[in-house]
């Protein structure tokens, strides 16, 4: 990662426990949770309790252990809170512990409050990306701020050649997203389409990276819902679409987005280079750490097997890893704690909408039907009978 205050936490992190790689550090922090115990942590100087936060909580492979990250980041954010008044940070720490807390959807007033404030103090010194990020961090942790949303939107619109290609994407993903949900203004949206149009315009080099075609694809189901049921080769969109008129335009990446995304598996990254350098060069990379079956997985997979139900574990549906396709048209995807937004004392506010995005998107398919089954749906003491019934009931087999 080419990021100076995650890579200081990870040279820091290495060097104390003496680790040669960050991915065999990542394995040992989290199957050691002495590390992250409250009297150790209040131990931990101020930079050792940010160095610990910002490595896990922003260490590429974290997402294959979300609970675990989650719960070790929250113990650290307890923490900090506590001393958050005394933590005088500069610009990029102070975004990348906002990075840290939205990567696994911990909120909590005292501390955003206390780094919006100080990032305020500091505004005229923000870069672009930094006002990307800012936004990005508030996206994700379901918070509307008129404020700092103006000063994203201003700096996106007035900044058209420095601009990243791929951090363009990334915020009309969650404006189109946004807008679907009621929180974004049409003509907003409009006036960001009409700059992509003239930066994919512009743009020379074509280069797909992983990230950027998974946001494109959502992106444009986003915008055009209508194509979510199409073949590639046969797509239009609703001409009463205010958004009709970059349809065309979009088209051709949308399409070439699908057929990576068609291709790629479960836990490898896929990027694709359409440039004089590299001509049709596809990129393979391998996570290096399994995803874990949580233990709301494991339930469900007994019951199904008690019910003698064809299913399959850990699909692709659309663009989307599911957890579960059943009896060929139903998806059930476990939503754990890392799907929603909750408070460092554990109270749930609400579902991230990300994941409010892809149950919408899956939702739209006319070949399947989708379950979201939330980690709280049933207690670990619930009765095993219970749990059927509740499964039947979904299924509609009851």
């Amino acid at each position: 990662m080419n990021n100076p205050i995650f890579n200081t936490a990870r040279i820091f992190l290495q060097n104390k426990y003496q680790f040669a790689t960050p991915l065999e550090l990542f394995k040992h922090l989290i199957t050691n949770s002495n590390y992250f115990l409250t009297q150790r942590l209040k131990n931990d100087s101020n930079d050792e309790l940010l160095y610990k936060l910002i490595f896990i909580a922003g260490f590429h492979e974290r997402r294959n252990c979300g609970n675990i990250v989650k719960e070790f980041s929250q113990n650290c954010l307890i923490q900090i809170r506590d001393r958050i008044e005394d933590m005088a940070m500069d610009i990029p720490t102070l975004i990348q512990a906002f990075l840290a807390m939205s990567n696994v959807l911990l909120d909590d007033e005292k501390i955003v409050s206390s780094i919006l404030k100080q990032l305020k103090d500091q505004e005229d010194q923000i870069t672009l990306k930094q006002f990307h990020s800012i936004q990005h961090c508030l996206y994700k942790l379901g918070r509307q701020n008129n404020y700092w949303s103006s000063k994203a939107c201003d700096a996106m619109t007035h900044n058209l050649t420095t601009i990243v290609i791929q951090d363009y994407v990334q915020y009309l993903h969650i404006a189109s997203n946004l807008y679907q949900i009621g929180l974004f203004q049409e003509e907003h949206l409009i006036k960001l389409l009409d700059i992509l149009y003239y930066k994919l315009g512009k743009q020379q080099k074509h280069i797909y990276l992983s990230k950027f075609t998974f946001q494109f694809a959502q992106m444009m189901f986003n915008l055009y819902p209508e194509i979510i049921n199409q073949p590639l080769n046969q797509l239009s969109c609703n001409p009463n679409t205010p958004f009709q008129m970059y349809f065309q335009f979009l088209k051709r990446d949308y399409q070439v987005c699908r057929q990576i995304l068609q291709r790629k598996k479960i836990g490898v990254s896929i990027d694709y280079f359409e440039n004089e350098n590299f001509p049709y060069l596809l990129r393979l990379r391998e996570d290096s750490i399994s995803r874990t079956q949580t233990l709301l997985e494991a339930e469900i997979i007994q019951i199904l097997q008690k019910l003698q139900l064809k299913f399959l574990k850990f699909q692709k549906v659309l663009i989307y890893d599911i957890d579960f396709k059943v009896m060929d048209n139903y998806v059930i995807n476990c939503n754990g704690p890392l799907h929603f937004i909750s408070t460092l004392d554990g109270q749930i506010k609400q579902k991230s909408f990300n994941t409010v995005m892809q149950y919408r998107h899956l939702k739209a398919l006319e070949t399947q039907n989708v379950i979201d089954f939330d980690f709280f749906d049933w207690k670990e003491e619930d009765s095993l009978e219970y749990k059927i019934s509740k499964i039947k009931k979904l299924l509609n087999l009851i």
